[in-house]
C-alpha cells in the first residue's frame, strides 16, 4: 500500500492522485526531443579538414576556425557534405537549422544555403545541381526549391535558417523555411511548399557558388548546425579521414604506396607512420611528415619473404573535444593482389 504505513492511502485519495499524473504522463510525451548539434566544431581549432564527419568539395577551399565553417576560395558549387547523417525517410518528417554569414560583395548570381537530397558521394566531387537548394541570393531572395521571395537584409549579416518538413496525409512532405535576423525573433520572412518526398531523400550539404569582387573572402560562413527527426539516420561508419585514400602498386621487387591525408595542419607533430608485421607484433618501418600536396609515399621490399605481408597506415589529429584520436588503416596481401 502507496503512504505511510500508518495512514494508507484511501480509494478516494487514490483517484485524486491519478487525475493529477495522467496529465503530467500526457505533457511528458508531448516534450519535443532536443535536437541532435552534428558540427560541433571546436572554437579552438583552425585547419582546413572540417572534419571526420564531412566532405568539403574541393578540400582546400573550406577551413575549420573558431567553431566556424568558412569558404575560404569562393567559386562554383562550393560544398561541405554532411556524411554520418542521412535523410532516408523524409515522409517522417525532420528539421534542419544553421547560421550563416552572407559577404558584402558577391556578385548577381551569389547563393548561398543548403542542398537536400544529394546522391552518396562516390568522389570527392558531388553534382550540386541534382539537389533542392534552400538558402538566399545575392539579389535577396530567399530560394526554397522553385519557390522564392523577397528579404530585406544587408549581406554581411548574420542569418538564421529553420527548414521543418511536416508529413502531410497524401503523402506529400509539407515544407517550411523561415530566415531570421542576427535576433532571432526578427523574421524576415518564410517560404512554404509540398513536394514528393524523395526530392529530399538523400545527403545534405552547406553550398556556396559565386565569386566574391575584390579581395573580401574569409567572409562566408556557417555554424550551429542542428538536424533532429525521425526521418533522419545516423550512419557513423562514414565517417573519412584524416586518411582519404591509400593506393598501392607493384614496381619491381617493392610494393609502392600513396597516402591521400586531409589538409590538417602542418607541423612537425603531424607524422604519418607505416607498419609492418607478419604473423607477430606490429613493426614501424617509416615515419613521414605530411607533404603540402597532403600525399604520403612509401615503399616495402615485397618478395616471397613477404608472402604474408600485412601493413598499416596511421597518423593523428585532436578531435572536437581536444583529444588526440588515431586514425589505422589496414591492409593485406589479398587487398591488393
Amino acid at each position: 500500500m502507496i503512504g505511510h504505513p500508518d495512514k494508507p492511502i484511501t480509494v478516494q485519495k487514490m483517484k485524486k492522485y491519478l487525475l493529477f499524473l495522467i496529465p503530467l504522463i500526457v505533457v511528458s510525451s508531448c516534450i519535443k526531443r532536443p535536437k541532435t548539434v552534428e558540427n560541433m566544431w571546436p572554437s579552438n581549432i583552425e585547419r582546413n579538414w572540417i572534419g571526420s564527419q564531412f566532405l568539403s568539395v574541393q578540400q582546400k577551399d573550406w577551413k575549420l576556425d573558431s567553431g566556424k565553417l568558412i569558404c575560404v576560395n569562393t567559386g562554383s558549387k562550393k560544398g561541405v557534405v554532411v556524411l554520418t547523417r542521412q535523410i532516408t525517410n523524409p515522409i517522417k518528417g525532420f528539421e534542419i537549422s544553421f547560421e550563416a554569414g552572407l559577404p558584402p560583395n558577391m556578385g548577381n548570381q551569389y547563393r548561398q544555403g543548403m542542398i537536400l537530397g544529394l546522391e552518396n558521394p562516390t568522389t570527392d566531387s558531388v553534382d550540386f545541381s541534382k539537389g533542392l537548394f534552400a538558402g538566399v541570393a545575392s539579389n535577396g531572395t530567399l530560394f526554397l526549391g522553385k519557390k522564392s521571395t523577397t528579404i530585406k537584409t544587408s549581406f554581411g549579416d548574420r542569418l538564421i535558417f529553420d527548414l521543418e518538413a511536416i508529413p502531410l496525409e497524401n503523402r506529400k512532405l509539407h515544407l517550411l523555411l523561415r530566415i531570421r535576423g542576427g535576433n532571432k525573433d526578427n523574421q524576415l520572412a518564410e517560404l512554404t511548399d509540398d513536394i514528393n518526398p524523395d526530392l529530399v531523400k538523400g545527403l545534405i550539404s552547406f553550398f556556396v557558388t559565386g565569386t566574391a569582387k575584390g579581395s573580401k573572402q574569409n567572409v562566408i560562413w556557417f555554424e550551429s548546425l542542428e538536424i533532429n527527426g525521425d526521418g533522419v539516420r545516423y550512419f557513423p561508419n562514414n565517417a573519412r579521414g584524416p586518411i582519404l585514400k591509400i593506393d598501392h602498386k607493384h614496381v619491381g621487387d617493392s610494393l609502392k604506396i600513396t597516402a591521400f591525408i586531409a589538409p590538417v595542419i602542418i607541423d612537425n607533430k603531424s607524422k604519418v607512420v607505416l607498419q609492418t608485421r607478419h604473423d607477430g607484433e606490429w613493426t614501424t618501418i617509416e615515419k613521414a611528415a605530411i607533404t603540402p600536396t597532403y600525399t604520403v609515399k612509401f615503399a616495402i621490399p615485397y618478395g616471397a619473404e613477404n608472402e604474408h605481408l600485412e601493413y598499416r597506415i596511421y597518423t593523428h589529429y585532436i578531435d572536437n573535444y581536444g583529444t588526440t584520436k588515431y586514425q589505422y588503416v589496414t591492409r593485406n596481401k589479398r587487398d591488393f593482389k
